[in-house]
């Protein structure tokens, strides 16, 4: 009797083992994978304000969800489980957000265990769950992506339509003085508006011929200008209106506004 104890032991213990591996590996994964709905969740609504919100580090993903947490009740907004990381691919324009394993360090995607094929056209990737046996045995210094993200469209052939009212043109402009939206303010985006009005009358004044508007979007952040839809104009003229918009804006107020997208009618 005694002998059957000695091996009976052993292989309670194993299979106590296993099941604990078992649920804590189910349990790793719905985590995971709440993370990744999240973020999707999370993007889908920054991108709609913010044009340029494809995370390119890790501190844009930071801006996002303290965004998200400014701008939503606590029923929508959750924090992520886990660590993360971000790779920017400057060619395809795109971002592969993925979580940190269970080593908590980044290996820089060199392995995924986690991950399956792309299962749609976006490129997102299926996050599944290891064998028990590679679970067990398998390093813990994978990454798990969590999702793969794209600029923003700006659809600049609409907003050069004659006959595209100026409110659909102004729906397009945003203001932003970190996570609050002033779009709309009775105090502070009539002054915006103005400020846009002054430079499209000096410039366009400035030339000695006029031709037909065309309609230029611009991003303002602190960094600087950057211009979104130039009209279909030569480079040199878009060049040298950026120029004078800076050296214009520089001059104006700002304290009130830290990222813009606007729009200019300008010959």
């Amino acid at each position: 009797m005694r002998r059957y104890k000695f091996f009976i032991l052993p292989i309670l213990v194993s299979v106590f083992y296993i099941g604990y591996m078992w649920y804590n590996q189910n349990k790793y994964i719905k985590l995971i994978k709440n993370d990744a709905s999240l973020l999707k969740n999370y993007y889908n609504e920054y991108s709609m304000n913010y044009y340029d919100a494809l995370p390119k580090k890790n501190n844009d993903i930071d801006k996002m969800i303290k965004w998200v947490q400014f701008n939503f009740d606590s029923s929508y907004y959750k924090k992520l489980n886990f660590e993360y990381n971000v790779k920017y691919d400057s060619i395809l324009k795109r971002s592969i957000v993925y979580s940190l394993g269970k080593d908590k360090r980044d290996n820089h995607l060199k392995h995924k265990p986690f991950n399956g094929v792309k299962i749609d056209s976006l490129g997102q990737f299926s996050i599944f769950k290891l064998s028990i046996f590679d679970y067990i045995f398998n390093s813990s210094d994978h990454d798990i992506i969590l999702g793969v993200f794209y600029e923003p469209i700006f659809k600049c052939e609409l907003l050069g339509n004659p006959e595209t009212p100026d409110e659909a043109r102004v729906s397009q402009f945003e203001l932003f003085m970190e996570s609050k939206s002033l779009f709309g303010d009775k105090k502070y985006f009539p002054l915006f508006l103005k400020m846009l009005k002054d430079f499209e009358n000096n410039y366009n004044a400035s030339l000695t011929e006029s031709g037909e508007l065309n309609s230029l979007f611009f991003i303002y952040k602190r960094e600087g200008i950057e211009i979104i839809c130039d009209g279909n104009l030569e480079a040199s003229k878009v060049a040298n209106i950026k120029l004078k918009l800076t050296d214009f804006i520089s001059n104006q107020n700002t304290s009130y506004f830290d990222y813009a997208v606007f729009g200019l009618e300008l010959y």
